[in-house]
């Protein structure tokens, strides 16, 4: 038999979802000599070239691809595949949108890379032909497994299209769970709805759709990814609220999930530590002071047992800092002024502020800790403290440390009489003059 041209796609013979079934197998299949019961479009755009998603050289062979599925007598893979590539509408912009938002232009970008990568948009062709083979046969193990790998395959390019293959594994499933079947390729119907159901949060997710994504997560939770990717989606979506002053629905969403982790997950130690650090910092939001304290005091006693090397992701530098902070403030609102001191010396000695994901959260300290010396009257301790302040928070305070003492000599100054006080500000005018040291005029 002749080789196939070049621009069609070389297909493995030996994979199912590359041979054609019997014709008589269905009613949508065409005679692979062929081609007028469903004819491809041929209107083209005048440049495949710039902005668009396919290039000149993708085109061909994405039409050819399609044509090779038709012929073969896979129509609704056909379609699919039209749709899926945009071949149905080619003047459809894609260029990415224009100051948009970074994922959007990222999505662009993966499905340029898609289309025109001959060795994905093969892949795809024959996990289509699978599927509708599948379908043909009403084999619903080979469905459902067709389905998942769809889903898994398009889910960084195109997660609408995974949302759909995704969901219809979860029918297949429920339908093969319903019917009490055992079938040798899905021995556990049970657990073939549960990873349904997690490839389904997964596409959603990507589009966005997190509440959603959450609840279907919440009918899988045996499986570890499943309670990862629901707390992911419950991040996203609770710091949404977050930015959006909404520290109630944050709070409630975070003390929903805590619920949820089960115990047995191999990473529930971290997770419900995190979890554990939000909620704390809701509850300070929300002046519940009592809730807010011991939820970000447990979290940081067991960041501060970890060592460099063993630290997961939820005992960041950038994470740790947080803590810290919230903890000072909570303490300080509580009137324990001398506690919040505590806790931001014994974060500023260590290593963790050292790191440079820790920057934001060390400046921030230390301006707290700046003001608290300044409110308890040790203003010499603040200057020598913030005596290299560069950014203008940590300036402000080393101001307050330095004039605090001049202010007061100041109004003893007022109170011993008009000469006094003018001789005074000439002390500190000509002090001021000189740069100053830090001392305090005398």
């Amino acid at each position: 038999m002749p080789a196939p041209p070049a621009h069609l796609p070389q297909t493995d013979r030996s994979d199912p979802a590359s041979r054609s079934p019997p014709r008589a197998a269905s009613p949508h299949r065409v005679s692979s000599g062929s081609t007028s019961a469903s004819p491809i479009p041929t209107t083209t755009a005048s440049n495949y070239g710039g902005t668009n998603g396919t290039s000149n050289t993708a085109e061909p062979l994405l039409r050819a691809m399609a044509l090779k599925l038709l012929t073969d007598g896979y129509v609704d893979s056909f379609a699919d595949l039209f749709a899926m590539m945009r071949l149905d509408d080619a003047n459809a912009d894609h260029t990415p949108p224009s100051g948009g938002a970074v994922a959007a232009h990222a999505l662009w970008r993966r499905q340029v890379q898609f289309r025109t990568s001959p060795a994905h948009v093969q892949r795809l062709c024959k996990l289509l032909a699978g599927r509708e083979d599948a379908v043909l046969r009403a084999d619903q193990a080979d469905s459902y497994t067709a389905c998942r790998a769809l889903a898994a395959f398009l889910l960084d390019a195109f997660p609408v299209a995974a949302a759909r293959f995704a969901d219809e594994a979860l029918s297949t499933a429920l339908s093969i769970r319903a019917a009490g079947k055992v079938l040798n390729a899905i021995p556990e119907p049970e657990m073939a709805v549960v990873e349904a159901r997690v490839a389904l949060a997964e596409a959603l997710a990507k589009q966005g759709n997190h509440a959603e994504a959450i609840a279907q997560c919440h009918q899988a939770l045996v499986l570890p990814n499943a309670v990862d990717r629901m707390i992911q989606s419950v991040q996203t979506v609770a710091e949404e609220h977050e930015a959006a002053g909404q520290w109630a629905a944050a709070h409630d969403l975070y003390g929903t999930t805590l619920a949820h982790v089960p115990p047995t997950h191999p990473r529930a130690v971290p997770l419900t530590m995190d979890l554990h650090r939000r909620l704390g910092r809701a509850n300070l939001e929300l002046g519940q002071l009592d809730a807010a304290r011991p939820a970000l005091e447990q979290y940081l006693e067991w960041a501060q047992t970890l060592s460099d090397a063993s630290a997961p992701r939820e005992a960041s530098p950038a994470a740790i800092g947080a803590a810290v902070l919230a903890v000072a403030e909570c303490r300080d609102q509580l009137g324990d002024l001398e506690g919040a001191m505590t806790v931001l010396r014994a974060y500023l000695d260590s290593g963790t502020a050292a790191a440079v994901e820790a920057v934001p959260a060390r400046h921030r300290a230390a301006v707290m800790l700046g003001n608290l010396l300044n409110r308890m009257g040790h203003g010499a301790t603040a200057a020598g403290f913030l005596q290299s302040a560069t950014d203008d928070a940590s300036c402000v305070q080393l101001g307050i440390a330095r004039g605090t003492p001049l202010l007061g000599d100041l109004l003893a100054a007022v109170n011993a009489g008009p000469q006094a006080a003018m001789a005074y500000l000439d002390q500190v005018r000509r002090w001021a003059e000189k740069g100053g040291d830090g001392t305090v005029v005398g």
